[in-house]
């Protein structure tokens, strides 16, 4: 039963579509005659012209113009033209009508020289001015400090080597304190660094001894007392 009812849905389907497709056909068809079957229409313009002159212009026609009998009828009657040119023309002088030239006006005199006298100017006595420049004396040079034998001669004695200044100094209080009896009225000096392989060392000395014995004396005690020491000179 499904069936059957697909198929005749199906065959309205294509009985519309087909319906349709001859309905066109015919309008398109029947629109072709009726263009073949109409004519072209041609406009002509007009023969008659646009604007003519009518044969009565028209307008007001006022009768009797330009009549003598209007003049009468007020009592004026008619003069003739007076001719103002009475007698024959003259021919006129024509050098006569030539403007005369101005009168020259005088040469002035010329005038008179005058001559000036300028007074000459008094001398101006300028006053010399003498200005004393100091003289410059050099400074004495101060007195080279005087060497003693002592200072020449003075033993000192190494108590180690430090990688910083500060820590040469730190190391100068501990052993000063530590080592009293050797160390106790001595100075100390921090050497310029020395570079030894990759570090650089800052070395601390004590001094100073009155010679070579005093101060490998004082590294003999050091020594016995575990500490580092070897004589230097000159301190």
């Amino acid at each position: 039963m499904a069936a059957n009812e697909t198929n005749n849905y199906q065959a309205l389907k294509w009985g519309a579509a087909v319906l349709s497709v001859i309905i066109s056909a015919g309008l398109f068809w029947y629109a072709l005659q009726e263009r073949n079957q109409r004519e072209l229409i041609t406009v002509h313009a007009d023969a008659t012209p646009y604007k003519a002159k009518p044969a009565d212009p028209g307008g007001m026609q006022v009768p009797h113009q330009d009549k003598r009998i209007f003049g009468e009828a007020v009592g004026r009657p008619d003069k003739p033209e007076e001719n103002l040119a009475k007698g024959k023309e003259k021919p006129v002088d024509a050098a006569a009508l030539k403007t005369p030239p101005p009168p020259q006006a005088p040469e002035p005199e010329p005038a008179p020289e005058v001559v000036v006298e300028v007074p000459k100017p008094d001398k101006i006595e300028v006053p010399i001015i003498k200005t004393q420049v100091p003289k410059i004396v050099a400074p004495e040079p101060e007195p080279e400090p005087v060497k003693s034998e002592t200072a020449i001669t003075s033993w000192g004695v190494q108590l180690g080597a430090f990688g910083t200044a500060d820590g040469a100094e730190r190391a100068w209080n501990i052993l000063r304190k530590e080592h009293k009896s050797v160390l106790g009225g001595k100075e100390s000096r921090v050497q310029s660094p020395v570079t030894g392989g990759n570090d650089t060392l800052h070395r601390l000395w004590a001094g100073r001894f009155v010679d070579e014995d005093a101060a490998r004396a004082a590294c003999d005690t050091l020594k016995k007392a575990k500490q580092g020491c070897m004589p230097v000179w000159p301190y």
